[in-house]
């Protein structure tokens, strides 16, 4: 088995194990604010059904992560974005939202661990441009969301400069092929939802995520 094989096998295990607890976050309890919003966090009950959606969803996106990072210090990183990102993704499907909790821990924990694998793999130059392309696109989008509050939602202004950051770490093609490719395929469905007389809002969110880890599992 190939390091990028053994790499992506490693992390589509960590998504199965990580899979009950993700799916407990993704409940619209969990998600919402309120009383329950300081213990939020804690693993909660749930069903088969989701429990198994949120295996499989977790083991593509985990796999993808970890045959883009191969043993790279970077590794643990895109684990991060993938397991969060599953929860993200689900919960915008179903309740179209992205929750700031999970956002936050998302960005905190990328910048804690690209951190850690520029110091350990020397990549000093990698991390100015994650920190320059994530910043440039979150300002790009969030002027957009002001200028048509209608075209874009604030969640997916948030989303997509955190993304950003991940894949410009890779190298700027990368940010392009993700952003680009999440986008267009989102318009791509909207058109056809269109087409067919269906006015459904379409979420954002799971379009960006499966095209940022595809982009990185393509540009190792």
């Amino acid at each position: 088995m190939t390091m990028p094989m053994l790499a992506a096998a490693t992390a589509a295990a960590a998504g199965l194990l990580a899979a009950p607890y993700l799916a407990g976050l993704t409940l619209p309890a969990a998600a919402h604010s309120g009383t329950r919003s300081a213990s939020w966090w804690r693993p909660r009950t749930t069903t088969l059904r989701r429990t198994v959606l949120t295996a499989a969803v977790a083991a593509v996106l985990a796999g993808l992560a970890g045959a883009g990072a191969g043993d790279h210090a970077d590794w643990p990183a895109f684990l991060v974005l993938a397991l969060a990102g599953t929860v993200l993704a689900l919960v915008d499907a179903e309740q179209h939202r992205l929750p700031n909790k999970i956002l936050l821990i998302a960005a905190g924990a990328g910048v804690v661990l690209l951190i850690a694998a520029a110091g350990i793999d020397h990549r000093w130059d990698d991390l100015a441009r994650a920190a320059v392309g994530g910043a440039a696109v979150f300002a790009l989008l969030y002027l957009a969301a002001l200028a048509s509050p209608r075209s874009v939602g604030l969640g997916d202004v948030k989303l997509a400069g955190l993304l950003a950051g991940y894949l410009a770490w890779r190298s700027w093609p990368t940010m392009v092929t993700g952003l680009a490719l999440g986008f267009l395929a989102a318009g791509l469905v909207a058109a056809g939802m269109l087409a067919t007389g269906r006015r459904d809002p379409l979420p954002l969110g799971p379009f960006l995520i499966t095209a940022a880890l595809i982009a990185i599992a393509i540009h190792p």
